[in-house]
């Protein structure tokens, strides 16, 4: 879920594109359809600005609560 992506612009934070993902994870049960292009550029809704990421904090909060199942689970890494 590209919206669930770190914050910082720095390089360890900055994802691949969906084709790199792709064929990274080729043959393996990995679900990219909610990829879109250019969720790792970090400009426009994925910009690394405080208004931008309280926006889609604010929308995958929005998104959890209106999923059916009981337990949703988001794996993160810690920034230091």
């Amino acid at each position: 879920m590209p919206d669930l992506q770190a914050t910082s612009d720095r390089l360890c934070d900055t994802g691949s594109s969906r084709h790199e993902i792709a064929r990274e994870f080729e043959g393996q049960p990995v679900d990219l359809s909610m990829v879109t292009p250019g969720w790792e550029c970090k400009r426009g809704r994925w910009v690394s600005e405080d208004k931008a990421i309280r926006k889609r904090a604010r929308e995958v909060i929005e998104w959890i609560a209106g999923r059916e199942e009981e337990d949703i689970v988001i794996v993160s890494h810690r920034e230091y």
